[in-house]
């Protein structure tokens, strides 16, 4: 029952904005069914995933704030921004060619909390594979997460100027 939970959660983040909620009667998700998702499924910040990305783990507040809103203007679509009352935000850039996964954004300005995620449906295959090639989920989510990055890094250099 939790999987099927997870599972519709899961589909109304990545549909839940899309003109065939009328026949497939899904709804937009709330902020706490966001944190309720988030809850049941794994993720593994950039760092874990490279820890070259270890550096925009330690980016103000600020900065992350302003990566918000350059990530909602380059990737309108794919983009699920989630505020409550007390600010807290969440960003979620949904990854189009591989529905498990998605790059989260999270920023508690008043605390000062940041982070900057993988988030996936399934846990990652932990054994390495027969074949000298990585599975097509993991070359898609690498690729997703290029693209991510690519757009921090924008920010870095705009902020530069």
């Amino acid at each position: 029952m939790g999987h099927c939970r997870r599972d519709n959660l899961w589909r109304r983040l990545f549909h839940g904005e899309h003109l065939a909620l009328d026949k497939l009667k899904l709804s937009k998700l709330s902020f706490a069914e966001l944190e309720e998702l988030l809850d049941a499924v794994q993720s593994r910040s950039v760092g874990e995933i490279d820890p070259q990305l270890d550096c925009f783990l330690t980016m103000s507040p600020g900065w992350y704030l302003s990566l918000i809103k350059v990530l909602l203007s380059r990737f309108p679509q794919s983009c699920r921004h989630f505020v409550d009352d007390s600010g807290v935000q969440y960003l979620a850039v949904l990854n189009q060619k591989f529905i498990d996964c998605f790059v989260l954004v999270f920023l508690d300005a008043q605390a000062g909390k940041t982070s900057l995620k993988v988030v996936f449906r399934e846990p990652l295959p932990s054994q390495p594979q027969p074949s000298n090639s990585p599975p097509p989920q993991l070359v898609s989510m690498y690729h997703h997460l290029e693209s991510v990055i690519n757009t921090a890094c924008f920010n870095l250099w705009t902020g530069l100027l």
